[in-house]
Parts: structure tokens; sequence; C-alpha cells
């Protein structure tokens, strides 16, 4: 019997009774995604697009979104008919799929935004995939 699947880029990762990983590559929709997959597909999508990303913890402060991505500003480009532009900085605040920020953070979320700071929850792969498109 195997276990869970978690998607790692191109890759999933199943692990079998005893616990051991079978690799392979696959097109199947994960049945579990964790927070860290999420947060470790993230972390490699901005790297090989030439990004920086930065785990962020604030003292002091609790709500803080989990990452800081930055990106190099690109030309303005029209996409699904709306125009896209590559905001350098966005914070980024990763969830489990299905799981909602609790209230403190949204408060900080709207105390960045109102300072003009882009700010955005993910909680899936294809949610990455439509921060970096």
């Amino acid at each position: 019997m195997k276990g869970p699947l978690y998607l790692h880029g191109e890759h999933s990762v199943e692990a079998d009774a005893g616990g051991r990983k079978l690799l392979g590559l696959t097109n199947r929709v994960t049945r579990t995604q964790r927070e860290r997959d999420i947060e470790k597909h993230l972390v490699q999508r901005v790297k090989a697009l030439g990004g920086e990303v930065r785990k962020v913890e604030w003292v002091g402060r609790r709500g803080a979104p989990d990452r800081l991505v930055m990106l190099r500003p690109t030309i303005p480009r029209v996409v699904r008919g709306k125009v896209k532009e590559t905001v350098a900085c966005t914070w980024v605040e990763l969830k489990a799929p299905g799981v909602k920020p609790e209230r403190h953070q949204l408060r900080e979320h709207a105390r960045m935004r109102a300072m003009g700071q882009r700010v955005v929850v993910i909680d899936s792969i294809e949610g990455v995939e439509e921060l970096l498109s």
C-alpha cells in the first residue's frame, strides 16, 4: 500500500508501506499538499527565475507573512486581456490547501497593504505558478 503523494516540481515522491520513498514523474493531482511543499516549490521557482526569497520572522510583531519574494521588474505585458506587470517585491503568506489566514494575520496584511505593500496568500502549487506567471 502506498502512502501520501507530495508534489515536488515535476517529480512526485511516494512512500510505500515501509516508509521508503519511491520517485517518479507524474501528472496526477496530489492527494496531499503540505505548506512546506508549497514553500519549497515557491523557493525553487523564484530562484529558477533569477529572483531571491527571504524567510521572514519579525521580532515583537505577530502575523508577518512567511516569505519576501524579490524579482526583477519586467516590461508590462497583456495576459488574458489584462495588463500584467512584475512587482519587484511581494510578501507571501503560505498556507496548507484550504487553510485561511488567522485574524491577526489578516490585520497585519491590511496594515501592510495600506502602506503600499503587495501581500498575497497562497495555498497551492497552482497559486505559486499564478503569482509567477
